[in-house]
């Protein structure tokens, strides 16, 4: 039974499901998923035989919003929502995934992954409109790092015929996102593979001969995509593309109107939602880098303590390299993506990710000694 359970509630949030009903299938439908999922988490958390509680989330959690919320004067039943469900989150969530194994977490982000395909054929709407398919995760970007850590997290299955597969059908559903930064990370993992067998590099063949693809029969994709018409414009000796084109709408760019508020409030920050979408600062687009979000939203202390937690991950995870290659790599990919992406604190399989990954690399720290 409460297996069964722990399938259901991995499935409902690592797949994003109660987002993906709220966009597809409206508004009631989507809010009925979201209160079941968190019924069900709290149902398992508290009949599950607990183990050792998540202290490192569970310390940035409440230095962020203890000291980010006391210069929130917006809304407070959104400020409390958020925060309430961050903590079931972290305590249930964490039951869930000491329990799950690299191949049951693999399947999961292969139906995540799937739903892009889904996205693509017959949902359409959303980021479809621009010529870009992020399936039940809504943002591109976020649907390209689910195919990113499913990549990664492949490198650690033994059968090599269920690995390639996955890998492959990962990296298609990542070049249907048309995502830079899954694009990126693809490249740099592969070459981070070769240290584990060289004949890894037929993984390079399939990935452009499917990018190659792409592009060829792109006029069969419901959206016509700029970037997709840059890519081919790279190809062509009779089109001419600028980097400055590649490179529009950049991160750094991104990051740097906001360098002005980090200085002024540095030490307590500018409090809860400040540097999102929702900000109430002049930019609205939000920062889309976590680090610098809790820097200026709730100041340096938290700061602190995130950026130890993920250095801890990455240096852990690649003396843990021989063992189980397929940590640092995902260590990397979730890395990159939190350097993008300003949602942690509000999306869960962010978070059900990061956790799987500290408790896969606790499990395994005394093979280090």
């Amino acid at each position: 039974m409460m297996t069964a359970l722990r399938y259901i509630v991995l499935y409902l949030f690592v797949m994003n499901v109660s987002s993906g009903a709220l966009v597809y299938l409206g508004g009631a439908i989507g809010s009925i998923t979201s209160y079941l999922s968190f019924i069900l988490l709290l149902v398992y958390y508290f009949f599950v035989n607990k183990g050792k509680a998540n202290l490192w989330m569970i310390v940035l959690g409440i230095l962020y919003f203890s000291i980010s919320g006391l210069q929130y004067y917006e809304d407070t039943g959104y400020f409390l929502n958020v925060t309430i469900k961050y903590f079931i989150i972290i305590l249930g969530g964490y039951e869930v995934v000491k329990r799950t194994s690299n191949r049951e977490f693999l399947v999961v982000l292969l139906l995540g992954a799937t739903t892009i395909f889904l996205h693509a054929a017959f949902l359409g709407g959303g980021s479809a409109d621009y010529g870009r398919f992020s399936g039940f995760y809504i943002n591109p970007n976020a649907a390209g790092f689910i195919c990113i850590s499913g990549y990664a997290l492949a490198y650690s299955i033994e059968n090599k015929r269920f690995r390639l597969l996955a890998q492959i059908i990962f990296t298609i559903m990542g070049l249907l996102t048309l995502s830079r930064t899954f694009i990126a990370l693809w490249i740099l993992l592969n070459l981070i593979s070769l240290k584990i067998n060289i004949k890894n590099i037929r993984i390079f063949l399939y990935g452009f001969g499917l990018l190659s693809l792409l592009l060829v029969f792109s006029e069969f994709l419901p959206v016509e995509n700029p970037r997709i018409e840059q890519l081919k414009a790279l190809t062509s000796s009779n089109e001419e593309v600028t980097v400055s084109e590649l490179n529009e709408d950049s991160r750094t760019d991104t990051w740097s109107k906001y360098f002005n508020d980090i200085g002024e409030k540095p030490f307590f920050g500018s409090g809860f939602t400040s540097f999102t979408s929702k900000s109430f600062l002049s930019e609205k687009v939000g920062i889309h880098n976590t680090f610098l979000l809790v820097l200026g939203e709730a100041g340096f202390i938290p700061f602190i303590v995130i950026v130890i937690f993920y250095a801890r991950m990455l240096v852990l995870s690649l003396r843990l390299f021989n063992h189980a290659p397929n940590l640092l790599m995902q260590s990397i990919g979730l890395f990159f993506f939190l350097m993008a992406s300003h949602v942690f604190f509000t999306h869960a399989f962010i978070l059900f990710i990061s956790m799987w990954i500290q408790n896969q690399i606790e499990q395994k720290k005394h093979l280090l000694q």
